[in-house]
């Protein structure tokens, strides 16, 4: 009976070794699709400030170009005491409210700074988590150094200059960082929708449908044959307990 038995349970235990693998790459799959679906959302978290940046900055630019050139825009308040000017009173207080109005519209410096600061440590967090996990994946490879590139000029340019860096200091900078991120954005879309098609081909697939069922066969062949033996280890125990009493009480039988 046991000689029955064991080449069951050891295709049994091949066929659950296929399955539980083929359930480990579901499982692998799912978990990639997960960190996929972080990697969007933070990514767009990053385009979403990049693009509040640049349209800060174009208004900053823009105001200042449209202050700069009135003709009373370099004039301070201490050259006009000393030197006096040529416009009236009422002139120069609608001046000087239209200049203060626009002062407050302007982003204030320590947001910006608070706003980019953050922005490096979230591309810094980013790049760390999502490219370490895809060293040996070539579709990333070129993100990784454009994006790496971008801050070692950037860096080289405000050292250079005397400047503490800062990553949105200019258009030209922040406008690479968002064409890079979307391309970015657009890859990982593209590995996230392949994923998924992997996904439901691996919930599809005929082969694991197969193995399931060989493994339910291989179950109840198992649970006969654990049954069958029970039965004739039962009647071995009735037939060696009736030859004990035979051999003790003779007379009975």
């Amino acid at each position: 009976m046991d000689r029955e038995i064991i080449p069951i349970r050891k295709s049994y235990c091949t066929k659950w070794a296929q399955l539980d693998h083929a359930y480990f790459e579901l499982s692998r799959l799912r978990r990639q699709k997960s960190d996929l679906e972080v990697a969007m959302r933070w990514n767009q978290g990053l385009l979403n400030c990049l693009e509040e940046a640049l349209d800060e900055l174009h208004f900053h630019n823009n105001s200042y170009k449209k202050g700069s050139t009135s003709p009373n825009f370099h004039v301070t308040l201490q050259h006009r005491v000393l030197h006096g000017n040529n416009i009236n009173l009422a002139t120069e207080r609608e001046l000087l409210k239209e200049m203060s109005t626009t002062r407050n519209q302007l982003p204030v410096d320590y947001d910006i700074k608070h706003d980019s600061t953050h922005f490096k440590q979230s591309l810094n967090e980013f790049i760390q988590l999502f490219y370490e996990e895809r060293q040996s994946e070539s579709r990333y490879k070129n993100f990784h150094k454009e994006l790496k590139c971008i801050e070692e000029k950037t860096i080289v340019i405000a050292c250079l200059k005397g400047r503490i860096w800062n990553p949105w200091a200019s258009l030209a900078t922040i406008k690479k960082y968002i064409t890079i991120i979307k391309e970015l954005s657009e890859e990982i879309e593209k590995e996230n929708r392949e994923i998924i098609s992997e996904i439901e081909e691996a919930k599809m697939n005929k082969e694991t449908e197969s193995i399931r069922k060989k493994l339910l066969k291989l179950e109840h062949q198992l649970r006969d044959m654990r049954l069958k033996r029970e039965e004739v280890h039962k009647c071995l125990l009735n037939l060696t307990q009736c030859h004990q009493e035979a051999v003790l009480y003779p007379f009975n039988y």
